[in-house]
């Protein structure tokens, strides 16, 4: 891993009551993720065509911020965003070290902010059902092709010994179709529809989740308000009684 130069934090006087001094260096950045309602439009590698909510990650520049004893840290600018449904989000926080990562839809690049939507892209459904149908209807034709190879063999006034060969492989390329190929074009069908019934499942639990946190704290502030912080423009003088 080649070694990067280091420099300093470039420190400059705040001028504001909540910032006596403001710092910032390349480095700094900020981290936030987001949980919001409503419909992201297409996202890359979900499950799911449609989305009742999801997930954003927003990065920022950050600086470092000192006043009253205290620091703080304030995002700047904006130099990534990505959205992630509830199944990626879940999936990118417990399984890390593994590949590239997981898929993710970008939003926002340094530079480029005009990402264009992704116009329409096949949800693993839709493609689980045409392979399926792709799948049975390859093993249907190559049944009636045996059949119809059949019915020429059988029509002869005579069958040979070469005839006889071929009846046997066409019975065991039907027998091997039933036995193993339906079956695993079976069970990939029904993986692919569990997978999407999972990631439906999380969806709604996703949703549910943020619909109730959103009324709960929606209800604590009719209840009690929204608390206020200090701004710090202006410092109580401490007396000391001496009598």
């Amino acid at each position: 891993m080649t070694k990067r130069k280091a420099e300093e934090p470039v420190r400059v006087p705040g001028n504001s009551p909540v910032a006596e001094t403001r710092e910032t260096h390349p480095a700094y950045g900020q981290l936030a993720f987001s949980r919001v309602q409503g419909s992201p439009g297409v996202l890359y590698g979900t499950h799911l065509a449609k989305h009742m909510g999801f997930i954003r990650m927003t990065l920022y520049s950050s600086e470092r911020l000192h006043s009253l004893s205290h620091d703080w840290h304030m995002g700047q600018d904006i130099l990534a965003e990505v959205e992630l449904s509830y199944v990626q989000f879940a999936e990118l926080i417990t399984t890390m070290n593994q590949g590239t990562g997981i898929p993710c839809t970008i939003r926002k690049l340094p530079g480029n902010w005009d990402i264009p939507e992704i116009a329409n892209m096949e949800s693993e459904q839709k493609r689980v059902r045409s392979d399926f149908k792709e799948r049975i209807e390859a093993c249907a034709n190559e049944a009636n092709n045996g059949v119809d190879e059949l019915e020429k063999i059988l029509s002869k006034p005579s069958i040979n010994k070469a005839d006889r060969e071929e009846i046997r492989k066409k019975f065991y390329a039907w027998q091997r179709m039933i036995s193993s190929t339906a079956p695993f074009v079976l069970d990939q069908f029904q993986e692919g529809v569990e997978r999407t019934a999972t990631a439906a499942k999380a969806e709604v639990d996703g949703f549910i989740t943020s619909a109730v946190n959103h009324a709960g704290l929606q209800a604590l502030r009719e209840q009690f308000g929204s608390p206020e912080l200090p701004s710090g423009t202006s410092k109580e003088k401490v007396t000391h009684d001496k009598s």
